[in-house]
């Protein structure tokens, strides 16, 4: 087990078709591929393996306007990226955009 942050995020597709193909590309990439699905695939991986593979820096959702803390445990660290994770370039034709994955809020 690993102390490193991990990193959960959505790949959203624009060609369901080739869901097996970019669940595969990100496994080489680095990324655990945790399910397929028909419009995404679930990743999770580690803060600098994201950083690196989309070009985009990871920052304490905290550090911005936002309403999420982080409760421990079962919240997690609350990441955001600081700009726009960049689809890889052998990727763009098949995937739509990366969205990071948030803990739950506990109100």
């Amino acid at each position: 087990m690993t102390d490193e942050t991990q990193v959960s995020a959505e790949v959203l597709l624009r060609d369901p078709a080739q869901a097996d193909r970019v669940a595969k590309k990100l496994e080489v990439l680095g990324f655990e591929v945790l399910s397929v699905g028909s419009r995404s695939v679930s990743i999770q991986g580690s803060k600098q393996r994201f950083e690196s593979v989309f070009e985009c820096r990871l920052i304490p959702s905290e550090a911005a306007d936002s309403p999420a803390r982080d409760f421990g445990p079962l919240g997690g660290e609350s990441l955001r990226a600081a700009e726009p994770p960049k689809v890889p370039s052998e990727l763009r034709d098949v995937v739509e955009s990366v969205e990071i994955q948030q803990p739950p809020l506990m109100f």
